[in-house]
C-alpha cells in the first residue's frame, strides 16, 4: 500500500465524465469511456489510454465490458467464468452462490492514469451507502469485495501470451513488487474457518494491514473502517469501500474487471466439519482500460520497434497507507 499523499502515477488525468456516477442506471445503459494521450509513452511515441465504466448494476453473470484483448472479446466471459477458472486451478474447493441484489447504493469515482512507462487507471473508488439489511442479508462487516478480471498482463510477469480470465486475488499478484510488500509477504488467512456445528453464517472481516493481503478467493485488500474519514481524490472514504489502481505496460496492455460485493462462509455439518467453502456474490461495478499506440508514419517504424523492447512490468495497487 502507498502513502495517501502520493500520486499513483507521475501523471494523472481526471476522467471528469466518469467521476461520481450514481449506481442507479438501467441495465441497458451505454458504457462510458474517456481517452487520454501520453506523448512520450516510449521513445517519444504517442500512446492512448481509454478507460471504461459500465453505469449499470452488474452481477455474477454480466459479461465484462466488450472490445478485443488479443483476439478475445471480454463480453463473452463473466465473473462466473473467472471464478470457475480460478476454482479449477485451486482444487475446485469453493462454491459460488449468486446472492442477488442488496438494498444499498454504490457510487464510483474513476480516474485515468498516464505515465511514460505504464497507463491504465489512476484509481477507482467504489463507495457503499444507505445499507439497511433485513432478514438473512449480511451485515456490513460481513461484506467483502471479490473481483473477476480479463487481462493480458499479470502484476509479476507483465504482458503474457494469452489473456487471463480469473479472479483478482493474492495468488494472481503473488511475487509482484509494490503495495508495501503485500504480495511478497505471506497472505492473511480468511477469518472464520472454524465456525462450529451447522454453520451457514458468513464470516466477519476486519481490514487488511498496510502491508498485508487476504488469501484467495476474495480481493486482496479490504479496508473495513480503517480509513474512514480520510480523503482521497476528493472522495471521503467510508466503511468497506473498494479501491484499485490497475496499470499495465505500453503499448497494448488491456484490463477488464467486475468488482462484486460478496460474503465468505465455511458451512459445516453437525459434527463441525467444514463441508463447503462458499463465496456468495451480490451486485457490483464493471470497468477497465485499454492501451494502444498511434500508428506512426513509415520513418518512425524503426523507432517503434526499438521502443517496444523496453516495456516495464506492472506496479499496483493497494490504497495508499494512512
Amino acid at each position: 500500500m502507498r502513502d495517501v499523499a502520493k500520486p499513483i502515477l507521475a501523471v494523472r488525468v481526471t476522467a471528469g465524465l466518469l467521476a461520481g456516477l450514481a449506481w442507479a442506471a438501467p441495465s441497458h445503459a451505454t458504457v462510458q469511456s474517456a481517452t487520454f494521450t501520453e506523448a512520450s509513452c516510449s521513445a517519444g511515441i504517442t500512446c492512448s489510454n481509454t478507460v471504461y465504466l459500465n453505469p449499470s448494476i452488474v452481477g455474477a453473470n454480466t459479461g465484462f465490458i466488450s472490445g478485443s484483448i488479443d483476439g478475445l472479446n471480454p463480453a463473452t466471459d463473466s465473473f462466473t467464468t473467472a471464478f470457475t477458472n480460478w476454482n479449477n486451478a485451486h482444487g475446485d474447493s469453493w462454491t459460488l452462490v449468486n446472492g442477488g441484489v442488496l438494498p444499498l447504493n454504490l457510487s464510483v469515482s474513476i480516474n485515468g492514469g498516464l505515465g511514460t512507462n505504464v497507463g491504465g487507471l489512476g484509481d477507482i473508488i467504489i463507495s457503499i451507502a444507505n445499507y439497511s439489511p433485513t432478514g438473512d442479508e449480511p451485515s456490513l462487516n460481513q461484506l467483502v469485495w471479490a473481483q473477476g478480471l480479463v487481462a493480458n498482463y499479470t502484476p509479476a510477469l507483465g504482458l503474457v501470451a494469452s489473456p487471463q480470465v480469473s479472479l483478482d486475488t493474492y495468488s494472481f499478484s503473488s511475487g509482484s513488487s509494490g503495495s508495501n510488500g503485500a504480495f511478497t509477504n505471506a497472505c492473511t488467512a480468511l477469518p472464520g474457518q472454524s465456525p462450529g456445528a451447522n454453520n451457514t453464517t458468513p464470516s466477519s472481516f476486519g481490514p487488511t494491514t498496510s502491508s498485508g493481503a487476504y488469501c484467495d478467493p476474495i480481493y486482496p485488500f479490504q479496508y473495513g473502517t480503517r480509513l474512514n474519514g480520510n480523503v482521497l481524490d476528493a472522495i471521503s472514504l467510508s466503511t468497506d469501500f473498494f479501491y484499485d489502481a490497475p496499470a499495465g505496460p505500453w503499448p497494448d496492455a488491456a484490463f477488464r474487471a467486475i468488482a462484486l460485493l460478496a460474503t465468505v462462509s465455511f458451512d459445516t455439518n453437525a459434527a463441525g466439519a467444514v463441508t463447503s467453502d462458499v463465496l456468495t456474490v451480490y451486485q457490483g461495478v464493471s470497468y477497465g482500460f485499454s492501451l494502444s499506440v498511434a500508428v506512426p508514419e513509415p520513418p518512425a517504424l524503426a523507432v517503434l520497434a526499438t521502443a517496444l523492447v523496453a516495456l516495464c512490468r506492472l506496479r499496483r495497487r493497494g490504497v495508499p497507507a494512512g
